[in-house]
């Protein structure tokens, strides 16, 4: 029996049900009685051949009787322990536009239309449906379109939904099973890459490609990724045979980003002003630290992708057997390694402590200030990333970030450096150290033996905490270069 599903999570969305199963009273022509009409919703479904709706009310306040869909058998309820059978018996799915229930959705593979409630005030699920449209994964639409729209609109739009991809990214897969903190996520990565800033569509693209091409950050999953929606907002193919077919303003980044993936404690003043006085080549502070934080979530990301092993099938090459981390690293050099190259080593003078440039005091207000909205973004992520429910105790979470802020050389003074070792064990040590500073796809990152009895959803919190902690990392060195540059 052809089904469609429609789900309004644990809200209320009593608009969305009461334009599928409310219709107004109309005159038969034939009978001369009056008689409940059909919505356009449902007139909709008929059309498209489908005999089954199963809805899915929420906390709203209607729940609507048997019989409210004509012609059509209607099953509707508030909540279940589990929605994944009703999903997988789905042949469309029709959902407000939550994290969590997109999510679910796509991963099923089923065909997804998002009805998006754009009566919310904060309505950030309108860029989430819309980042998730954009890659093609789904079609979205307002409830008032359902409401006004005439039967061939809304037919035409299920059939759009059933062609669309029915499936997501493996990126968005792996962090499905933490639905709070993806929805943080993408607002900020749809915000960075698709929304209003001084950028180019294109370019915010290809710097992501820089990123992912680069020495040491070979991450094939976003190569593939960014060159597709580089070439889908109309960026010239020329550029992807390789930088030196670039335009000579993004190759000027090449410098910046090796710094900010290899050694981001030596970012400085001189980096910022050679970006910013170049002549005709020359950025806007406004483009820099827009260029900056795309430099920096996908360096982040492509240790997420590495850690999380979602580049294996993408990668051409087989890998390397051993992914355990070499003696050494260029990292090592602002933790105070001994065995350090001298050529390598870094003055302790480049070592920021909390006291001298935080994210809260410094970093977040600077960042929001030059590039609108987006510290609020960023620290929603932060934030996010460190409260999800987890099986791991706060201590260790905190362990965790403030070890690779040790590797890359901030250290707290207020933070007992002896947890670190108490909590984490050293091929946990290892693993992480592998995933924040060696995120090369032509290697297996070696899990640690602790892992074993832990969820898939543990072992992908701990690779989000690494991705988050490296990306607040790089933002402050190079936030205090752009700060240095600003009050020289």
């Amino acid at each position: 029996m052809k089904t469609v599903f429609v789900t309004v999570g644990t809200t209320s969305f009593d608009e969305l049900v009461e334009s599928i199963t409310c219709a107004e009273s109309v005159q038969d022509p034939d009978e001369g009685h009056i008689c409940e009409g059909m919505t356009v919703f449902c007139k909709a479904l008929q059309a498209r051949g489908y005999e089954r709706l199963v809805l899915q009310v929420g906390r709203g306040s209607l729940l609507p009787a048997a019989d409210s869909c004509p012609h059509v058998r209607l099953e509707a309820f508030r909540f279940k322990d589990s929605i994944a059978e009703d999903i997988k018996q789905a042949d469309l799915v029709i959902s407000h536009a939550g994290a969590g229930s997109c999510l679910e959705s796509l991963c099923a593979g089923k065909p997804l239309l998002v009805v998006v409630n754009d009566k919310l005030m904060d309505n950030h699920q309108l860029e989430l449906a819309r980042q998730l449209h954009m890659d093609s994964h789904l079609l979205y639409c307002t409830v008032q379109v359902i409401v006004n729209g005439e039967k061939e609109r809304v037919s035409l739009l299920f059939m759009k939904a059933l062609v669309s991809t029915g499936s997501v990214d493996a990126v968005s897969q792996q962090m499905a099973s933490h639905p709070q903190y993806l929805e943080s996520f993408l607002r900020t990565q749809h915000y960075i890459l698709h929304m209003d800033g001084p950028l180019p569509l294109p370019y915010r693209h290809y710097i992501a490609i820089m990123v992912s091409c680069s020495s040491g950050h070979h991450c094939n999953y976003l190569v593939y990724l960014h060159s597709a929606q580089f070439l889908r907002v109309g960026g010239d193919p020329l550029w992807l045979q390789g930088l030196e077919a670039a335009p000579p303003r993004l190759r000027l980044l090449d410098h910046i980003n090796k710094v900010l993936a290899h050694q981001p404690w030596l970012t400085a003043c001189s980096h910022i002003q050679t970006l910013l006085k170049s002549g005709e080549q020359c950025w806007s502070l406004a483009e820099l630290v827009q260029a900056v934080v795309i430099l920096a979530h996908c360096h982040s990301l492509c240790s997420f992708v590495f850690g999380c092993d979602t580049d294996s099938d993408f990668v051409p090459l087989s890998k390397s057997p051993n992914g355990t981390p070499p003696t050494f690293c260029p990292f090592d050099a602002a933790n105070g390694n001994t065995n350090v190259p001298q050529s390598l080593a870094t003055p302790s003078e480049h070592k920021p402590r909390r006291r001298d440039y935080s994210w809260e005091d410094h970093g977040f207000s600077l960042v929001n200030r030059l590039y609108s909205d987006i510290g609020h973004l960023l620290d929603d992520r932060f934030r996010s990333v460190t409260t999800l429910p987890s099986l791991h105790s706060p201590d260790l979470k905190r362990a965790i970030w403030n070890y690779i802020h040790c590797v890359l050389g901030i250290r707290y003074d207020d933070y007992d450096y002896g947890e670190v070792n108490q909590l984490l064990e050293r091929d946990l040590k290892l693993y992480i150290k592998a995933v924040a500073c060696f995120p090369d796809a032509t290697k297996t990152p070696v899990c640690p033996l602790s892992w074993a009895p832990l969820k898939t959803s543990e072992r992908i919190h701990v690779n989000l905490l690494i991705m988050e902690a490296r990306l607040q990392a790089e933002l402050l060195y190079a936030l205090r270069a752009i700060t240095q540059y600003m009050i020289a």
